[in-house]
């Protein structure tokens, strides 16, 4: 079963999610197309390469805004997207801080 971000808003629909895949002998998966893009593989090439020195944070503004769902805000729209590159750039870390 393929579910488009977000997966879901609380944890007790992730839950039941699970419990109906499972009943039904099927997988859930979100798609975080970004992480096929060119682009963010040779980012992570450059990185893995050390050729962009050693890496302290991550930035990741929102200069365009494409399209925006009317069923999410913002935040459900675009947040994945970036947290799914960062995910794949530096292999999946756990966060330090979260800031504006």
């Amino acid at each position: 079963m393929f579910v488009e971000k977000p997966l879901a808003t609380k944890v007790s629909e992730v839950d039941e999610l699970s419990r109906c895949a499972s009943k039904q002998h099927l997988v859930v998966i979100t798609g975080h197309t970004f992480v096929y893009n060119s682009a963010v593989h040779y980012v992570k090439k450059l990185i893995h390469a050390g050729e962009l020195g050693e890496l302290r944070y991550v930035y990741a503004p929102r200069l365009n805004l494409e399209r925006i769902c009317s069923d999410v805000d913002a935040l459900w729209n675009f947040a994945p997207h970036d947290i799914s590159i960062i995910q794949y750039w530096l292999g999946d870390p756990e966060p330090i801080a979260i800031g504006r």
